[in-house]
Order: structure tokens, then sequence, then C-alpha cells
């Protein structure tokens, strides 16, 4: 036997150095907004669950397009966290402002900051100044001339340096410069400070919340000398009438006169206190105002040029000699084009055609390349042909804070970034170096699609699939997943099932039937928390933080559930505390979690029961105090695998990871794993030789194993190479591991893997074809008898020295004994009755 098994074990060794260096780590195109709890795959498709609206290509706050195109450019750095403003170097580069980090920075804490992107998508180096500012959400950025201009609210230090509300930074030297006025506000508490910086040769203009400049009286406008600091004459009295007030929110230029529009009225108090005309045209030198660009409405603005009530400009641009301007205001929130030189008010000659969008949109800012406009914002949620939000008919488009609309009548061109983020994905900056664009904003990842806690991508080609199941939930949280025959079951809270065809109830599971798209109409009560699911052909189990609505008999945290009706049985385990895994094998459901008493007996952490009959069994891995199982899994017939957060189980010494026998629950020969106190394993999965884990663990003295590592059960060791583990941040964990051919799936909540910020809470790692097959003397070819020599890859029955694994379905008709047992994914043993199957190795 040494003669044949030693020319193979010598392939084997020479095949796994060689295949080892060849693993992947590859991001997911697609990753979620939030924390995922639970994976699954069925075949090619990947499932995913857990705290998240939506899903999409991870970008970070920032993104690089072409005009062109609305997919990203992956290649251009993550900027972890918030853009707030941005402006071209006019060398195809960036400036930008937020609250964030690097992805290359060895940290996970945002800070308020200035950065330089260069053209070739890489930071400069040594250029990252802090900024100290109240507001830093309404800060501006612009650069003009070889300086960089920095206004916002309550600023106190640049770069270490003391700064006012409006700055000069010299970008070479990064130094402050000593002409700029003082700029002070109307209310340093609750004011806006400066929230718009432009520039025309020699002559810097801001807008904003503030009434004196460099010791003028300037109330929200005012023009500055470059250079010199001394406050223009330019002073555009906005003519709030008696008693009121207004804002100026954007301005551009046009021939030698100034566009600028926000909340005011014209030079004459309104027959109604709410009639504005919000745009206007005034002298660059003194801000005499030349025209008013919209007519007073008192009933409703959807027609020409007059404005609704309480419409206000947010934003606008001129390219050529047209003006696009974007109002917002109740019913009546639109783009309108207007011809300066045909404008011929009070008529309408010079709108040349209108967009609207849904009532509560804004745009942060306009701008026109070529034949287009782009336009971004906060809220862009629908487009309408016409200003009747009610109607069908006049919906156009669905849309997602960034349009491109064709500068000729107004249509929607295909241009769809749609930004997303777990909670906002508003886009609040937006500037153009040639061909390239950047967006920066609150979002977190482009080409987002709305997913609610579950989505479905295709593990080979990373499609997303359109499964989107939940409907009307707020936030939907799922934290287990479950296939069995053609019926995905996903548990959690704040799910929602169907009750009839157009009704929803919440819901703490939800099934649905993968073949025909639909819901399963179950109508199953609401029992709370759920963080654990499975099932077989009779039930659903259901554990988590658990009540039985009233009415009930007081049950908590352990339910079965008709699998055809979506009945609660009658069966009453009631843990004393909430049930955190549950496994199925070898006809018994294994529970565990963080309970002492379940079924009225004392099970520490662990317990098991028959099945069908769903009776207590004599299974008891006592955990140490206040220790918890988090999960459960098996290889074999004869062993369960445990996670969690423990210090012994059974009475041996065991730290958070162990195998205990299926039946008896002794404590199998596995070794304790080199980790920290009060650290966890939340998740096993298994390939080849190998379980795959998860948690919030580190191995002590390893600096490339944390969170996420590989067990070797043959040889009884962890893998501290990192082509078999990776490096989450601290403070960071994995909740669910998953496994589709050769990508080994992780997620859970973090955002970097390896250093890098490839893709938030999913990573994947992809191994070459053959990377997991040669694992066992003997693997299965076929299913069929064990004793048949067909099953086998050798064409012989295993011997009892072989080390075996099981593809696929196999039936022991006589008591055997063998080295060791695999049950691969889709691999099983069956025994007839009476029948056993002797193993020489335990695990």
């Amino acid at each position: 036997m040494k003669k044949i098994l030693l020319p193979f074990i010598i392939f084997l060794n020479l095949t796994f150095s060689n295949l080892v260096k060849a693993q992947t780590e590859t991001p997911p195109v697609y990753s979620p907004t939030g924390r995922v709890n639970a994976m699954i795959t069925r075949g090619d498709t990947l499932i995913v669950g857990g705290n998240f609206t939506a899903v999409g290509k991870y970008t970070g706050g920032g993104a690089l397009f072409t005009t062109t195109s609305d997919q990203p450019n992956l290649n251009f750095p993550k900027i972890i966290g918030y853009i707030f403003s941005s402006t071209p170097d006019g060398n195809g580069g960036f400036y930008v402002f937020g609250s964030y980090y690097r992805e290359s920075e060895n940290t996970t804490l945002p800070s308020v900051r200035i950065e330089h992107i260069l053209a070739d998508n890489t930071f400069e180096p040594n250029f990252s100044i802090p900024v100290s500012v109240g507001a830093s959400v309404q800060a501006r950025i612009l650069f003009h001339n070889g300086i960089l201009y920095f206004g916002g609210l309550n600023v106190s230090q640049i770069g270490g340096q003391t700064a006012g509300n409006l700055s000069a930074i010299n970008v070479t030297t990064k130094q402050l410069l000593s002409w700029v006025p003082a700029v002070t506000g109307t209310n340093t508490a609750t004011g806006s400070g400066i929230t718009g910086i432009y520039a025309r040769g020699n002559s810097l203009y801001i807008i904003g919340d503030f009434n004196m400049v460099g010791g003028v009286s300037r109330l929200k406008a005012a023009s500055i000398q470059i250079g010199t600091g001394n406050v223009r004459a330019w002073n555009p009295t906005p003519n709030w009438a008696s008693g009121l007030t207004g804002t100026y929110s954007d301005l551009d230029f046009y021939e030698d006169k100034i566009i600028i529009g926000g909340g005011f009225f014209n030079n004459a108090a309104p027959v109604l206190s709410n009639q504005k005309h919000n745009c206007a045209s005034v002298d660059t030198t003194t801000g005499q105002t030349f025209t008013y660009l919209f007519q007073v409405s008192s009933s409703s603005g959807n027609i020409n040029n007059s404005l609704y009530f309480v419409a206000e400009v947010t934003s606008l641009t001129v390219h050529n000699n047209i003006l696009y301007v974007f109002t917002r205001g109740t019913f009546d929130t639109r783009i309108t084009a207007i011809n300066l030189s045909l404008i011929n008010l009070p008529t309408a000659s010079g709108v040349l055609w209108t967009k609207y969008f849904n009532m509560i949109a804004t745009a942060k800012e306009m701008k026109v390349v070529g034949n287009s406009l782009f336009v971004v914002g906060e809220h862009l949620e629908k487009l309408f042909i016409t200003n009747n939000d009610n109607s069908q008919a006049n919906f156009e488009r669905k849309i997602n804070d960034a349009v491109k609309l064709n500068i000729t009548n107004g249509s929607f061109e295909s241009w769809s970034p749609e930004p997303v983020g777990d909670i906002l994905s508003d886009v609040t900056t937006m500037t153009f170096a040639g061909n390239n664009l950047f967006m920066g904003g609150t979002f977190s990842h482009i080409n987002g699609a709305k997913r609610d806690g579950v989505y479905m991508v295709n593990s080979q080609t990373d499609a997303l699939l359109p499964f989107n199941l939940i409907k009307n939930s707020s936030r939907a949280s799922v934290h287990a997943l479950k296939i069995i025959d053609n019926t995905l079951y996903i548990a959690g809270y704040t799910l929602k099932n169907l009750v009839n065809q157009n009704t929803f109830q919440t819901s703490s599971v939800v099934g649905y039937n993968i073949n025909t798209g639909t819901i399963l109409n179950w109508n199953t009560p609401d029992l709370g928390f759920a963080y654990s699911l499975e099932a077989n052909n009779q039930f659903v189990f259901i554990g988590g933080q658990l009540n039985e609505p009233s009415g009930g008999s007081g049950r908590q945290n352990l339910f079965a559930i008709d699998r055809n009706t979506g009945v609660l049985n009658s069966w009453s385990p009631n843990p004393n505390s909430s049930v955190l895994a549950m496994h199925i094998s070898n006809n018994r459901l294994y529970v565990g979690g963080e309970f002492n008493t379940i079924s009225t007996q004392t099970r520490v952490g662990g317990a098991s029961y028959l099945l069908p009959s769903l009776s207590l069994t004599n299974w008891n891995p006592t955990l140490s105090t206040f220790g918890r199982i988090r999960t459960l899994f098996s290889t074999s017939t004869d062993n369960i695998w445990i996670g969690g957060y423990f210090s012994s189980i059974g009475g041996v010494q065991k730290k958070s990871f162990a195998s205990v026998n299926s039946t008896t629950g002794s404590v199998l020969n596995t070794p304790t794993p080199s980790i920290n106190s009060f650290e966890t394993f939340n998740s096993i999965a298994s390939k080849g030789c190998y379980l795959f884990l998860g948690g919030d663990v580190s191995i002590v003295g390893s600096t490339t194993c944390k969170d996420f590592m590989a067990y070797d059960f043959y040889n009884k060791s962890f893998v501290s190479t990192s082509n078999l583990c990776v490096d989450i941040k601290d403070f960071d964990k994995i909740n669910s591991t998953a496994i589709s051919k050769n990508d080994v799936f992780f997620g859970g909540d973090f955002i970097k893997i390896n250093g890098k910020a490839i893709a938030p809470y999913i990573g994947k790692i992809r191994y070459p074809a053959s990377f997991f097959d040669p694992c066992g003397d003997y693997v299965t070819v076929e299913s069929g008898n064990w004793n048949s020599p067909t099953t086998w890859n050798r064409g012989t029955v295993p011997p009892p020295s072989a080390k075996v694994t099981i593809k696929h379905q196999v039936t022991l008709t006589q008591i055997t004994s063998c080295q060791s047992v695999f049950e691969d994914i889709g691999g099983r043993v069956h025994l007839n009755t009476g029948i056993h199957l002797n193993l020489l190795k335990d695990y």
C-alpha cells in the first residue's frame, strides 16, 4: 500500500505547493450597502442577506466617469466617506473636500480634509490638508489661476493655520494667503456661511449667509478683488420685501452680466407674500438688476415661465445663450431652459422646454458638456414629461440623483450612474476635466439597484439577478437563509410576508418559490428577531429572540412552522435565551445559542432533537459559563463542528472552536486555536480538506489571518498562510461564509480586506479549478454502492487506511472502516438499518 500511495502523495504535495500560490483575491463586482449576515449558494447563484437597502459597484464617496458612459472607472482611488465639494485642477485632476479617509490609510475613522487627485488616478503625495469647519457639508472649494479657495461656516483652521470663513491656499506651499478679507455670518450657530464661490478674471464672487465682508456691509453676496482683498462695489440688493428674508443659491456668468438665483422677490412688494421671482440678471460691476427671469404666479406654475408659490432656484448654468434653471417648489420642481436672447417678459417667448421632477428634488450642480445637460443633486427620484406627478402617463423614468438631458429638447439621454448608499445617496458635487466627470457625495456605490435585505448574483459571471423579494419594507434585516427543494426561506426581522395578492404584513420568516417567482402565502405571525433558520421536508425551524404573539401559550425563542401551511406547530422547546444557530444532520436538529435550559432540561449553549419526533436527545456539549454557540456544521455523519464564544466545551479546554461527536457530544481531537480572549467564530463552510471559518478573531502571532481563516481538518491545524486567510480590519467581523465551485465568499461588517477597500461587507477568493480536488486517497466519481469499484476514482473499494471524500450519493450496506470521511457539497453517505461506518481518525 505504501508503494502505491507514495508517488501519489508526492504528486499531491507538489501540486498543492504550486496551486496555493495561484489563488486570487477577486472583489465581487456587486456588493451591498450594508452589513452581510447570511449567504447561501445554489449552483452558480449566490444569495446574500443582511442589513442593506441596495447593491451596486463600490466606489466610495467619489466616482469617475466619462461623459458618454455611466460605468464608473474602478481604477479611480477609493474615497471612503463623504465628498462635499470638488474642483478641477486644470491638468486633468481634481481637488476634493469632504469627510473621509484614503483606501491606503491604516484607519477607519474619517477626517475633514482637502485632497488632490492627479490625472493618473493617484493622490498627490503629501497633499492632505486638514480642515476645521463648523458645517462641512455646506463648504465649497474653487481652484482658479493657481489658488485654491475655501469657503464655509465657522472655519477655524486649514492645514494647521488659523483660517476664516473664506480662505485662499497656495497649492504649492500649502500656505494660506493673507490678503483674503474676513467674512462674518448673520448667525454663526445655524447659518450656512459661504455656500458658493465663483471667479472671473481677477474678481472673486461669493454667496451665502453673511452680512460683512472685510468690514463692508454685504448681505449674502459680495465681490472681492483677487490679490488685494478689496471689496468691490458689486452689491446685488436682494430686494427682500419688508419683514421677509431670502437666499442666493447659485450664479453664473453671461456676456457682461451675472445670472443669479435663489429665493427672492422683485423690487416691488409682492401681491402675495409667497410669490417670488428668484432669478435675475444683474450688472457685474454694481449688481443692479436688469431683468427678472420668472413671472410671479398666485396659483400654478405649470405653464411658460411662471413659478408656483414658494418655488426657489437651487441651481443654474448658462451655455451659449441658454439659461438652464432648476427650481424647487410644491408640485412644480423642474428645469426650465430659457433663451436669454429671446426673453421678453412678462411674455414667455424665451422658454424652450421644461422638464419636471418629483417635488422634493433638489439640484446641487448643473453643467452643459457638448449637447448634454448633466444634473446632480438630492432626491432626484422621478422624471416627468409634465408636472402632473399623479398621472402614470406623465411619468418618464425612475432616476437616482444624477441625470443627463438633451439640451435641445430636454429629453432623457442614456446615462444613469444610479448612486446608492446605506442611508443616503445624495450627489453634492460634480466636476469636469475634459471628457472625465467626477461625482462626489454621500453615496458609496454606483450602478445601484434597490434590494431590501437580500439579493442574488451569478457567482461565476458576477451578474446581478433581478430577484427583489421583500416589498414595502423601510429597512429589512435578513439573518439566515435556507434552500430546500425549490423554496428559499429567509429569516430576520421587519420582513414583509404576503397575506394575499395585494397585502403584506410584517413577519420573521418569508418563503419564496424560486421556480415560480412568488412569495408563499403563509400568513405566519410576526415572532420578533429571527437569527437562525433550518428546514426539512416537514418543518421550517426558526430561532432567535422570539415571542409568540398574544393569545398563544407564551412560547419563545425556537419554533417549528409547517412548511405547507405556515402554521406554528405545537412543539414547545422554550429555550430561556436566544437561539443563534441551527443545523440538520443525520436525522437530528442541532440548535445552539445563549440558552442554558431547553425543553425544561439543562443544556448550556447546545442541544439536539430527533427528527421527525422532535424529542430532546442526550447530546449535551456543555459550554463554559457565558458561552454561546453561533454556528454549527457537519462534514460527516459522525461529527459536528461548533463555533462561537467559549473557553471550554464538555469540560475540555477549547477556545471558540471545536468538533464533537454527533451522537454523544463528546469532544473530538481538534486543536485549540491560538486566538485572543473574548473572540468568536460566527460561520463555517467546507471545501476540499478545509473548513473556512469567519468571525471576530485573530491568530496570535499571525499578521495575515484576522477574522477569516482556514482549518485543515485532516492535519488538524489552522493554516496561517495568506493564500487561505485574509486580514480584515480590527474591530470588524465576518458573519457568514459560502462556497460556489472554487469561489470562497465571506461577508460581514467590514470595509477593508488586506488593507484595501475593494468591496465593503463581502469578499471573494477564487482558487484554480483543480485546487480542492486532490483531497483524500479515494474520491467518488459517481453515485452508487460503497462496495462497488466503479464508485471510486481508483477503481477499487477504499481500504481501512483510506482517506475518503464523498462527492455523490453513496449507500453503505455493510459495516465498514476507513481512516476518515469528508462529505463534500452534494455528497452524502446513506447507512442501511443496523449499518455503521467506523472512522479510525477523529476530527
